[in-house]
């Protein structure tokens, strides 16, 4: 029942009612401050105010750019250069790890690379033609050694199945 009494605060110096709980931020009230240019007194709201007017603030930036003490902007320090891996052209990198100058050399060792890597994971395969052993690829296409032996075995093949039809036929 306490909440709804109005205008009442209870023993612990709060408010009962709903709208008296719900309190209104305080207002900001006008400070006092001394110009640190031409030092007149002014009154402001803003809590970091330190230039009465346009004319002083610009004084004072104008100042402060001028002060050896200001901070110095962050300078960028420049990396070493790096040989390219593909072309051989010195570069600064962006980063620790690059090793290649521009996209278009990043692309061609992309390419050298992958190739490198089925060359080393190629098998050796015999030829089930003339049974002579070859560096196969990962996919297993090529089954053969050579467009010849592809096309003799093809047509020695076909030879066969023929016969073998005329022959179970009778």
């Amino acid at each position: 029942m306490g909440w709804y009494i109005p205008n009442q605060n209870n023993e612990y110096g709060y408010a009962l009612n709903r709208k008296r709980a719900r309190a209104k931020p305080k207002a900001r009230q006008h400070r006092t401050v001394i110009c640190t240019i031409c030092e007149e007194t002014f009154q402001t709201l803003a809590v970091n105010a330190k230039y009465c007017s346009e004319p002083c603030r610009r004084l004072g930036a104008k100042l402060l750019e001028e002060s050896p003490n200001k901070k110095k902007a962050y300078v960028r320090t420049p990396k070493p250069l790096k040989e390219c891996i593909m072309c051989g052209t010195h570069f600064e990198p962006l980063n620790k790890v690059q090793i290649s100058c521009s996209t278009q050399c990043k692309q061609d060792r992309k390419r050298q690379t992958a190739r490198d890597l089925k060359r080393a994971q190629a098998k050796q395969k015999v030829c089930r033609h003339c049974g002579n052993t070859f560096d196969g690829r990962i996919e297993g296409r090529y089954l053969y050694c050579s467009e010849d032996c592809f096309e003799t075995h093809r047509v020695q093949t076909k030879a066969e199945q023929r016969r073998q039809k005329k022959s179970g036929a009778r």
